[in-house]
């Protein structure tokens, strides 16, 4: 892959490819496939078919799909997919993108039988929290909410993904192609829901460890903090690596805010938790933090709380982006709020982010450097008039369902927005 150092210290390749149609398969709760995390439009499918989707469709169906082919053409031939557009916006605003951040050089991709190297997971949708800017495809706890309320997250998502059942039996079902591709796999993550709920998630740990191939995968899953399972220590021990993400996205009322019924103190009580149980030299961790309009004119607050409280259990503050749904993305603050955060986050104190080399973007080291490109991707698009009236629509229906109240959660982002 040819390299170009370019805008804002981020490594920009001069090549539109990605080798992740090569490397990885992902499959999300409502059991359809895709090259990763980032990519919208139809999942995988044969052509003139529906999706593909588990049970009726496994790991290696979805693997030898005829859109995933038509995907890795358009990389050869340096296009641009539209399925790829959350990674081209990223970019744009001079973030290292998914994309930028995983691939590999050409000369290292195996281009005639490939098999997977990576597994993204997203092992079930069962959840105990039920987070703003989250929804019932990945929180089974929004489910009631969003049907009984008609909540505007409907929208996002297939409605009738709420009689598909969890993933339950993806591990065992999948069990041939995945006895197959352990010996070549390097990392598997796993998100949800809520990994600790998940019981296909206990039984990849034994398929891993069981097998013997848990030494040489780097396992990377994300937890809401809510639970703490000392019995699961000693199977994570085995594996080469294992990073948590904390999904933790402010400090505080405005966390228990944004992550509704979680609250602050016990996730924190349970980060000590973990700590004195697990292997600290196998066993990594990092705060997650998605930033949206809710929490972007807190992250100096939440940076240093993590700087005079958390390091020394959590070795690195990350941050990762709120595309969708669009009434919780940053970018449709009016003018004079952005104006107002772009100053707060330039003058903020720079923090030392911690272990750079397990962060999705790699060129930042400080919370400054994050913060420049969190501006910029704010500052990229003004979708205010589009989407506004939706974030008050749904924001004060939440509010009322919830018994709770942005105006007093967030009083400067509330006066800013007003005045």
């Amino acid at each position: 892959m040819k390299w170009a150092v370019e805008q804002k210290s981020v490594k920009m390749s001069t090549s539109n490819f990605c080798s992740l149609p090569w490397t990885q398969i992902e499959i999300q709760t409502d059991g359809t496939y895709r090259a990763c995390c980032r990519q919208v439009g139809k999942q995988y499918h044969n052509d003139g078919e529906d999706v593909l989707k588990f049970p009726e469709a496994g790991f290696k169906e979805a693997w030898n799909s005829d859109s995933l082919q038509e995907l890795r053409r358009k990389f050869l031939n340096n296009e641009r997919p539209s399925e790829c557009a959350n990674c081209w916006k990223e970019e744009a605003a001079g973030i290292e993108s998914l994309r930028l951040n995983m691939s590999k050089k050409l000369s290292d991709i195996m281009f005639v039988d490939p098999t997977p190297e990576l597994l993204d997971l997203k092992l079930g949708s069962h959840c105990n929290i039920k987070c703003r800017i989250c929804n019932p495809f990945v929180s089974s706890q929004w489910t009631t909410e969003a049907h009984k309320e008609t909540s505007k997250q409907w929208s996002y998502f297939d409605k009738s993904f709420v009689k598909h059942k969890r993933n339950d039996s993806v591990i065992t079902a999948n069990k041939e192609i995945l006895d197959h591709w352990l010996p070549n796999i390097k990392q598997i993550c796993v998100y949800g829901g809520e990994t600790f709920m998940i019981p296909p998630f206990f039984e990849l740990l034994d398929m891993c460890v069981d097998s013997g191939h848990a030494e040489h995968i780097e396992l990377i899953f994300n937890t809401n903090g809510t639970y703490y399972k000392p019995e699961v220590a000693e199977k994570l021990n085995k594996f080469k690596m294992v990073l948590f993400h904390w999904s933790i996205d402010d400090i505080d009322e405005r966390f228990n805010y944004q992550r509704h019924p979680a609250k602050f103190d016990k996730v924190i009580e349970n980060v000590k938790l973990w700590n004195n149980t697990i292997d600290r030299g196998i066993i990594k961790n990092k705060i997650w933090c998605t930033v949206s309009l809710l929490n972007i004119a807190y992250m100096p607050e939440l940076s240093e709380y993590w700087d005079r409280n958390l390091r020394q259990y959590i070795e690195l503050l990350d941050f990762g982006y709120c595309h969708d749904p669009l009434y919780y993305n940053m970018k449709i603050l009016p003018n004079h709020t952005k104006e107002w955060i772009s100053e707060k986050l330039t003058n903020a104190t720079s923090i030392d982010i911690g272990d750079w080399k397990y962060a999705t973007d790699k060129s930042c080291r400080t919370n400054l450097d994050h913060f420049e490109k969190m501006t910029a991707f704010m500052n990229s698009e003004d979708l205010n008039e589009k989407h506004w009236e939706d974030f008050l629509e749904e924001c004060g229906r939440a509010d009322k369902y919830r018994k709770e109240d942005f105006a007093s959660t967030f009083p400067e982002l509330n006066r800013s927005i007003n005045g």
